[in-house]
């Protein structure tokens, strides 16, 4: 009976399961033709194939550490593209999972589709620590235990079951333990158990504490247990200690480009009119990439058509829980002098933390086209501009994707040849205590001697890497690595 339930609903939406396999691929495709993105990426593969990876993790972090050493472990064991983006996409994958769970129990089933179409369709690739794509799969799946977690805490607020309060407990924690910004989102339990006495006709503050007591226990717990291993450990950990010197002004506009970092259409290669040229001319390429958003957007227009009303007071009770879900990721970041400085003077326009905000963005979205739809008594030329705006900034994101991702592949093509060179039998004969002179490398996190270090790692030898002509020792063989 259960395989016939799984058959029969494979078969009821088969057109939204086909059309996510086809926007997921196509995503997947373009992350292939490109390369890895960020230094910390790099220094793990380096890390993994000289065989010191676990000897160097740094544990002053601990429980990130823990939850995200082996994930990242095995990615950079992948030897081209194809496998490495497979792990991103797993990771996209359970993440987005979990949003829709959680937005299927809070609103309906079409608000979900519509959700995690729209994500891979205006999800952006760019250099400025894209959390989307960057670091290992684990930053791309940890949010999923905050999404399941607060689905099973809506549902534990329905039916008040043991057994779904825990499992939320728990999910919490994990979350918490994977990365410390996940502490905050304690403040969606509180959302949603608002929303739920709202829908009950009233609110009461007593209810609230009982509601919440566990939650806010754990969070207490986990942030205690950080700051004595910090102190015990001596660590400083760059992404929550507090900057000085710093102003109002420069937090709210660190904490606004961080919420919002990753709207559609925040990276685009070159302006609107020159996106629209070329996203018009009659190519091959084009017309297959029309093709596609054509059928993805006439699924969202029959999934949102065919779907169930969404009330005022839920519209509003979302799309506050999706606004402070926006803000709190990058919230502990935007008290740091380094994120200010990055994103108020340096041109960054978003962080790994803007991708946790992506989805509450893609999220309120979603829940806003469906409410709209209805709002306008279901007037389907009021849906057909809302699809018609989906489609162009589907089009103009996937070209503003391509033009990022042969940037991507340059870098990715340099550290690839630099690899190889290091494997081949003339590398393996240079004298031991050669001079590696790289003008167009700045190592790993700008330091250049890594270059010598993973050539040391690899082929047992003893030389030095530099990319300033002034700090060459020509009293030592010298080779350019050109």
């Amino acid at each position: 009976m259960k395989d016939r339930k799984w058959l029969r609903r494979f078969k009821e939406n088969g057109i939204l399961i086909l059309s996510l396999v086809m926007i997921v691929f196509a995503f997947y495709y373009t992350l292939v033709r490109g390369g890895i993105t960020t230094h910390d990426e790099l220094s793990n593969l380096f890390q993994v194939r000289m065989g010191t990876y676990f000897p160097k993790l740094d544990w002053g972090r601990w429980s990130m550490t823990f939850m995200n050493a082996i994930p990242s472990y095995f990615q950079a064991l992948a030897q081209n593209q194809w496998v490495y983006r497979i792990y991103t996409m797993v990771g996209l994958l359970i993440a987005c999972g979990g949003m829709a769970m959680l937005l299927r129990k809070v609103t309906n089933k079409a608000v979900a589709w519509v959700a995690v179409l729209l994500f891979f369709m205006f999800a952006q690739i760019q250099l400025d620590h894209d959390g989307l794509i960057a670091f290992s799969f684990s930053y791309q799946f940890n949010t999923v235990y905050v999404f399941i977690s607060l689905a099973l805490y809506w549902q534990w607020l329905h039916e008040r079951k043991n057994s779904t309060l825990i499992i939320s407990l728990v999910l919490y924690l994990l979350a918490c333990m994977a990365y410390e910004a996940f502490v905050g989102y304690g403040l969606l339990f509180f959302l949603l158990a608002l929303i739920y006495q709202a829908d009950k006709g009233k609110i009461s503050i007593k209810e609230l504490f009982k509601d919440l007591i566990l939650h806010a226990l754990v969070a207490v717990i986990y942030f205690g247990i950080y700051v004595l291993v910090r102190r015990n450990t001596g660590f400083e950990n760059g992404d929550t200690t507090v900057g000085s010197d710093i102003t109002i002004s420069e937090v709210a506009t660190t904490a606004w480009k961080l919420a919002t970092g990753m709207f559609p259409l925040e990276y685009r290669p070159r302006g609107f009119k020159w996106l629209l040229i070329r996203g018009t001319a009659l190519t091959g390429e084009n017309i297959l990439r029309w093709a596609l958003i054509i059928f993805l957007v006439i699924v969202i227009y029959k999934v949102i058509k065919e779907s169930g009303e969404i009330g005022l007071k839920r519209w509003i009770g979302m799309t506050v829980f999706c606004g402070v879900g926006m803000f709190l990721p990058g919230a502990p970041a935007a008290l740091t002098r380094k994120m200010i400085n990055w994103m108020c003077y340096d041109g960054i326009r978003s962080y790994g933390v803007s991708y946790y905000s992506y989805f509450f963005i893609i999220a309120w979205m979603a829940v806003t086209a469906v409410f709209l739809y209805h709002l306008c008594r279901k007037n389907r030329i009021v849906l057909g501009v809302m699809c018609a705006v989906i489609a162009l900034v589907t089009d103009m994101t996937m070209i503003g994707n391509e033009v990022y991702t042969v940037g991507i592949k340059k870098q990715q093509n340099k550290y690839d040849l630099y690899c190889g060179m290091v494997e081949t039998e003339y590398f393996k004969g240079i004298e031991d205590d050669a001079v590696l002179y790289a003008p167009g490398y700045i190592g790993i996190h700008y330091y250049i001697e890594t270059l010598g270090e993973y050539a040391n790692g690899k082929t047992g030898k003893h030389v030095t890497s530099v990319n300033e002509k002034e700090e060459i020792d020509f009293t030592r063989p010298v080779y350019l690595v050109k």
